[in-house]
């Protein structure tokens, strides 16, 4: 997703961007909402994350908390390992992997438009 079109979804949570996007769920686990792949709900099969780049541990789950829709220029969401380019393949990655770039990264990396 491009920053227009985050843009246009008007979104006031991040994760609220993550439910306009096939192949994604998002769940609440009683504090938070959970962003995972549609293909391993249930199953413990956590999504990988990168912030600008870099790994991400989201395991607590407080993307809410730590970023708001106006912050992000682009997403990226790749739904297999397969699909998944080599600087952000690691070992979670077969459940998919989340890119995430901040405003504040836009002039040092270039992300794919998805």
């Amino acid at each position: 997703l491009t920053r227009e079109d985050i843009e246009k979804q008007q979104s006031i949570l991040l994760t609220d961007v993550f439910r306009t996007i096939p192949g994604l769920t998002v769940g609440f686990d009683g504090s938070n909402y959970i962003v995972q792949s549609a293909r391993s709900v249930g199953s413990g099969c956590q999504v990988q994350w990168y912030l600008d780049g870099s790994p991400y541990d989201n395991s607590s789950n407080d993307l809410d908390q730590m970023l708001r829709p106006d912050d992000i220029e682009a997403i990226e969401v790749y739904k297999s390992a397969s699909e998944v380019p080599v600087q952000f393949q690691g070992r979670d990655a077969s459940c998919g992997t989340i890119v995430v770039w901040t405003k504040r990264s836009a002039g040092k990396a270039k992300p794919k438009s998805q």
